[in-house]
């Protein structure tokens, strides 16, 4: 074909970024521009001077021949057709496409092939589609964290934290077996049922000697010595810690399979929410402790009685402070007077445990300089009196060392109930307050190391 058919069609469809390709009713190439060369892996020239046939370079279409046939007929359809390609550049081509006849005289039967190559959209669906796979994925992960959030921001117990922590991933994600440790103690979560097994029980022993060794302070995994058939077992650990206390989620895997089809990065991400919501039970819980005796302080009693007695049919409150403190400090200096109050805080609970050891509901608080109070839910007032009289004994029996010097000192108490009776307020907590702080002062009145009882009225 001439060149003056070339350059008529190069003025309109070299800029052209979709392959465009006219050839004759023999197959014979009349112009092709760049996109289409780019495509095929021909060289225009090379289509042209060579006479390279077309269906040479489609080498299927719809599963059959591109051949002359074939284009007349879809010269007939209206509309947009797909074809399926191979090319020397593309292994399994798809792509979008339109033939038209052309009349530029003097050349009568040229066809007009406008080609849209849809393989690099196909990957991009097929990417788009897994992004969205993972994206719904992430969804249901999301909407699983959010529902553990919505638990765990009412648990005030760090055991129950790692407790939903470890249910979470119990329905998320597969694993062999999985355990929890609390400070030093181990005790199976998922799995129980291979406790006898010896490789089950070698690889506890390799966590459990792992963790006494080591401070783990980020998420691991650690490859176990010991095999499980071809195979060895494989387990990762979640730190979680809360003040003084150590705690750790312990997951098992009895492959390396198994171990990457975990969701490690879910597990990751959960369990650093989780501590900084332990962390901030920690900073709570600093702000309601008295730092030298370790019991509750004046903010978190007076909240406590208060729900005490909104929700309790019967309660017992208890004050009491040291006989002399004043003369304590003098002689001892304040380290001494410190000494009696941190042996108080040790005292207090060991005497409790001690008349009712299966009691553990009372709030014990210092809330003030010697001063002490204790609420004590749900029992009446003859248990009050008992064990109010079985601490003053207690004490007065005691002797506290500093310096190598005894210290013996005694303490007077006062003890006043809420009952039934009584209609809740704010109020009428401060009457039961004054009741049980003028009993006290009966007891100092009275000759001091002694327990007084003044009710409300």
């Amino acid at each position: 074909m001439e060149d003056n058919v070339f350059s008529f069609f190069s003025e309109y469809y070299d800029s052209i970024q979709d392959p465009v390709c006219i050839f004759d009713n023999e197959g014979f190439v009349a112009y092709c521009n760049e996109a289409f060369s780019a495509l095929t892996g021909t060289s225009q020239i090379r289509f042209l001077n060579k006479k390279t046939t077309v269906f040479n370079s489609f080498i299927s279409i719809d599963d059959k021949a591109f051949d002359l046939t074939r284009t007349e007929e879809f010269c007939g359809f209206t509309g947009v057709s797909i074809l399926k390609f191979e090319t020397k550049k593309v292994l399994r081509g798809l792509g979008q496409f339109a033939i038209r006849k052309l009349a530029l005289p003097p050349h009568e039967n040229l066809f007009h092939l406008t080609l849209k190559d849809l393989t690099v959209e196909e990957d991009l669906v097929k990417t788009f589609r897994f992004e969205l796979a993972s994206r719904n994925k992430k969804i249901d992960e999301m909407n699983q964290l959010v529902e553990i959030f919505q638990k765990i921001r009412l648990l005030d117990e760090p055991s129950l934290i790692v407790n939903e922590f470890m249910n979470y991933q119990l329905s998320f994600s597969q694993f062999y077996a999985a355990a929890k440790r609390v400070n030093q103690t181990m005790s199976i979560i998922h799995g129980e049922e291979y406790n006898a097994a010896p490789a089950f029980v070698e690889v506890m022993k390799e966590v459990e000697g792992y963790l006494a060794a080591n401070v783990v302070s980020k998420y691991q995994t650690q490859k176990s010595s010991v095999k499980n058939g071809d195979s060895h077992y494989y387990w990762s650990v979640v730190p979680f810690k809360l003040a003084n206390d150590n705690m750790h989620a312990i997951f098992i895997f009895d492959s390396l399979e198994q171990l990457n089809k975990f969701s490690h990065q879910s597990a990751i991400i959960l369990s650093e929410q989780l501590n900084l919501i332990l962390n901030n039970l920690t900073l709570k819980e600093l702000s309601y402790t008295d730092g030298l005796t370790k019991l509750k302080n004046n903010l978190y009693f007076r909240k406590k009685i208060e729900e005490v007695c909104s929700a309790s049919q019967t309660a017992q409150l208890i004050l009491f402070d040291v006989d002399f403190f004043k003369k304590v400090n003098d002689t001892y200096g304040h380290p001494g007077g410190d000494a009696v109050l941190m042996f108080l805080g040790e005292k207090i609970p060991a005497v409790m445990q001690k008349v009712n050891p299966d009691f553990a509901a009372a709030t014990i608080a210092r809330v003030g300089g010697e001063e002490f109070a204790i609420v004590i839910p749900d029992k009446e007032q003859d248990f009050a009196q008992m064990f109010a009289e079985a601490f003053r004994a207690e004490i007065e029996a005691s002797t506290v060392m500093f310096n190598e010097i005894a210290i013996k000192f005694t303490v007077s108490l006062g003890v006043s109930s809420w009952t039934p009776k009584h209609s809740f307020s704010p109020e009428a907590v401060k009457l039961l307050y004054k009741a049980a702080d003028d009993a006290l002062y009966n007891s100092k009145r009275s000759g001091r190391n002694r327990v007084s009882v003044l009710n409300a009225a």
